[in-house]
């Protein structure tokens, strides 16, 4: 019984993300960027930072123009990353992404995700976007949507420069990026 455990069972919040994605998937219990904040906060139980500064808050940022209104702040509102606070910050320039644990940026900010990218490239923030050529310009993770449904294409070879371990359990249920 105990080798069965080991190998085959998952955590209940390994679940929890499931059911989550499954409602996703279908599309019909979320609107699009309550999904895609619920996203952003699951990351921070998916992926490892390394313990450089230990801060007593993490940050979760938007930059330029914030699509989720309050979504991401009702999600949010309370909870702690381990022993962190957890904060939702808006950004205006790419170059104070570096205060950030992770950043997002919207599609309608392609403009500032090249110096985004310069900004924070070797730290360890956690960039996240919504086009398909953010990848491409060195971003960590496309949130993709399709036929209302969104989907999560992660750059293992930015987020390993970046020294981000991102848990066995989130690759199983993301689609690799290949340049």
């Amino acid at each position: 019984m105990r080798k069965a455990r080991q190998r085959g069972v998952r955590t209940p919040s390994f679940f929890i993300v499931l059911m989550l994605l499954a409602g996703v998937c279908k599309g019909q219990s979320a609107e699009e960027y309550e999904v895609k904040a619920a996203f952003l906060y699951n990351f921070t139980k998916f992926v490892e930072w390394p313990s450089v500064t230990e801060s007593p808050v993490f940050s979760i940022c938007i930059l330029g123009d914030d699509p989720f209104e309050s979504a991401i702040d009702r999600l949010t509102v309370g909870k702690l990353v381990g022993s962190r606070s957890l904060k939702v910050q808006r950004l205006k320039d790419g170059a104070e992404g570096k205060q950030c644990q992770i950043v997002f940026v919207g599609a309608a900010e392609r403009t500032k995700v090249s110096k985004l990218v310069d900004s924070v490239r070797g730290t360890a923030v956690l960039t996240v976007g919504e086009s398909a050529e953010f990848l491409r310009m060195g971003g960590m993770i496309f949130l993709s949507t399709q036929d209302g449904h969104v989907s999560v294409v992660i750059n293992p070879a930015v987020t390993e420069a970046a020294r981000l371990k991102v848990s066995a359990k989130l690759m199983t249920l993301a689609k690799v990026y290949k340049p």
